[in-house]
C-alpha cells in the first residue's frame, strides 16, 4: 500500500509541475507531496538499515554501513545521471547546482541518507530525533514562512536541507513506533484483514485518507508544518497493511514501482512537449495533463526496465561483494584481536616480538 501511495504522490507532484510550467496554476498544494516521499523514504531506510537493528551494538561495524551507503548509491545515482544528462539535451536548465529543477529533493535525500548510514545506531535516541525535526520545522516557520521551499531559487540550501531532514526524521520515528507495535509491546494485530480488526484498520484508513483530502483542499495557518505529522500517522497506519484499503491500494503498486521514474522523467518530459507544441490546443487541463500523463508513463517504464533497474542490480551485486570482502576482512582482524588477549598481548607487534623471541629460543636450543 505504501508503494502505491508513493506512486499516487508521484502523480500529484507531476500536477503540480505541469501547472506550473504551462502556466495553469494549480491551488491545491501538491508540492506538499514531496514531504510525503521524504517522510516515507526516512521509514525505508530505517528498515533497510540492517545495521540500526541492533540496540547491543554501541558502534555498528563499517562493513554493514558500507554496504548501506553502497545500496544507497545503487538505488538513487544511476537514474538521477541519466535523467541529468537527457534534461541536459533537452535544452533545460539543469546544471548540477540548480536548485528549481524538482530534482533537488533527490540530492539532498541522498546526502542526508549518507549522514544516515555514517552517524545512525539504534541506540539513537527517538526524543532527540523528534527535537530535531521540530526545531527544523520551527526554523522553517520563521525564515520561509511555509514548506515551498523549491520556489526560492538556488541560493537556499538552507531550506532545502532542513525541510528534506525534518521530515526523514518524522519518518525515522515512524518507523521505530511500527517495529514496537510488530514486536506485540503495542496492540496492532495480525498482517491483513481480518474480522473486527480489519474493520477497525479500515475505518482508520479511509479516516487517514479523508483527512489528508481535507487538509489539501483547506488553507489555513501553519498548515504546511501540520502535514508532515500527518504523513507520518499516514505511513504509519498503512505500514501494516491490515484495511481494506490499503488492500485495494496494493492494486496499484506499480505506480509506486516506477515512482522514481516519473518523478526525475517529468520535469524534461513536460518542457520538451510544450517545446515542441505536443500539447492541445485547449483551455481544458485534464486533456493537456492526459496527454502529459500519457507520454510520461511509457517513458518511465522504459527508464525504469532499461535504465533504474538493471543498474541498481549491478551496483548491489558489486556491493555485496567487496562488503562481504569487508567483511571478511573485518572477522579476520577481530579474530586476530581475541588472540592478541587471550595470549595477553597489546598489539600486533607485541605478537611480533613474542614470536621472533621464540624463534631464538628455538634456534638456541638446536642449536
Amino acid at each position: 500500500a505504501l508503494d502505491s501511495l508513493r506512486g499516487i504522490a508521484a502523480l500529484a507532484v507531476t500536477v503540480w509541475h505541469f501547472g506550473g510550467v504551462t502556466g495553469r496554476s494549480v491551488s491545491t498544494p501538491l508540492y506538499l507531496c514531496v514531504d510525503f516521499f521524504l517522510v516515507l523514504s526516512g521509514f525505508v531506510l530505517t528498515h533497510a538499515a540492517d545495521f540500526a537493528a541492533d540496540p547491543d551494538e554501541l558502534w555498528p561495524p563499517w562493513p554493514k554501513r558500507m554496504r548501506f551507503i553502497g545500496n544507497r548509491v545503487a538505488r538513487l545515482m544511476p537514474l538521477y545521471v541519466f535523467a541529468k544528462f537527457v534534461a541536459s539535451a533537452s535544452g533545460q536548465r539543469c546544471d548540477w547546482n540548480g536548485l528549481n529543477n524538482p530534482d533537488w529533493t533527490v540530492r539532498w535525500e541522498f546526502l542526508l541518507s549518507i549522514l544516515f548510514g555514517l552517524l545512525f545506531s539504534a541506540r539513537t535516541p527517538s526524543w532527540l530525533l523528534v527535537l530535531a525535526g521540530i526545531c527544523g520545522q520551527v526554523a522553517l516557520l520563521r525564515t520561509v514562512g511555509s514548506l515551498d521551499t523549491g520556489t526560492l531559487g538556488g541560493g537556499f540550501l538552507f531550506g532545502d536541507c532542513v525541510r528534506c531532514g525534518s521530515s526523514l526524521v518524522f519518518g525515522i520515528c515512524a518507523y521505530r513506533v511500527f517495529g514496537t507495535m510488530r514486536q506485540g509491546q503495542l496492540p496492532s494485530g495480525g498482517s491483513g484483514p481480518s474480522g473486527g480488526g480489519a474493520l477497525a484498520a479500515t475505518a482508520a484508513e479511509a479516516a487517514m485518507l479523508a483527512i489528508v483530502g481535507l487538509l489539501f483542499c483547506r488553507d489555513f495557518r501553519y498548515h504546511d508544518f501540520a502535514m508532515p505529522w500527518l504523513f507520518t500517522l499516514v505511513v504509519l497506519c498503512f505500514a501494516h497493511q491490515r484495511g481494506w484499503v490499503s488492500q485495494a491500494l496494493c492494486r496499484l503498486n506499480f505506480l509506486g514501482t516506477i515512482s522514481y521514474s516519473t518523478y526525475l522523467n517529468h520535469w524534461a518530459v513536460v518542457h520538451t512537449l510544450v517545446y515542441f507544441g505536443l500539447l492541445p490546443q485547449t483551455d481544458s487541463f485534464l486533456a493537456s495533463l492526459a496527454v502529459f500523463w500519457a507520454a510520461l508513463l511509457p517513458y518511465s517504464c522504459l527508464t525504469y526496465y532499461v535504465v533504474e533497474a538493471p543498474s541498481r542490480r549491478l551496483l548491489r551485486s558489486l556491493v555485496a561483494f567487496f562488503s562481504s570482502k569487508l567483511a571478511a576482512l573485518d572477522d579476520t582482524r577481530a579474530l586476530h584481536r581475541q588472540t592478541y588477549k587471550q595470549l595477553g598481548l597489546d598489539s600486533p607487534a607485541a605478537l611480533a616480538a613474542a614470536e621472533a623471541n621464540a624463534f631464538r629460543v628455538v634456534e638456541k636450543e638446536q642449536g
